[in-house]
């Protein structure tokens, strides 16, 4: 009789415990998601402990890159914003896009330096990057991050405010339930 409810009760502190890798995940969710409930979220802060590591330029072998030039924090010079990847980059220059790839953001000032902004593992799916308008005149442009995978959509506003000064100022994370389709014909 005490051995099965002895059983019991461990069945039930097993069942109730979250496993190695929910806790992993549910950490990796915390600290990488960028949260829409809170009005203003730093960027830096989310990621802070990959964003000091890259500053030594652990990506320097990365080939896929997309990038925008603007003013970024108004200092009245022009800075540039690039996505990069680790995907593979074809002969013809094309990405041979597997099953997830490293993304990340860093702004460039015109002397060379670096500032991270975002790092993320995206699993099945891209990031992309936009420069949107400024909302009110006088106002720095931001940079857009939609990141889409198949089972999430997340929006996420990075504001520049000069080298090792970023945050994320406006976000929005979705899971994603079901899919569009379009008919066959």
């Amino acid at each position: 009789m005490r051995l099965s409810i002895a059983l019991v009760a461990l069945a039930g502190v097993a069942c109730a415990a979250p496993k190695s890798e929910q806790r992993d995940t549910q950490r990796d969710t915390q600290r990488d998601t960028p949260r829409a409930t809170r009005a203003e979220d730093t960027a830096a802060a989310d990621w802070s402990g990959s964003l000091q590591a890259m500053q030594g330029g652990s990506d320097a072998t990365w080939k896929y890159a997309e990038r925008a030039s603007a003013d970024f924090d108004n200092d009245g010079q022009t800075e540039t914003a690039v996505l990069i990847s680790n995907v593979t980059v074809g002969s013809r220059g094309n990405p041979l896009w597997e099953d997830g790839h490293q993304w990340r953001l860093y702004f460039e000032e015109a002397d060379g330096k670096r500032t991270y902004a975002y790092d993320r593992f995206v699993p099945n799916g891209r990031v992309e990057a936009v420069v949107a308008e400024p909302r009110i005149s006088g106002e720095r442009p931001t940079v857009t991050l939609i990141e889409r995978t198949p089972t999430r959509v997340a929006v996420t506003d990075v504001s520049y405010d000069g080298p090792g000064r970023v945050k994320a100022v406006g976000a929005y994370v979705r899971n994603v339930q079901t899919h569009f389709t379009r008919p066959l014909k």
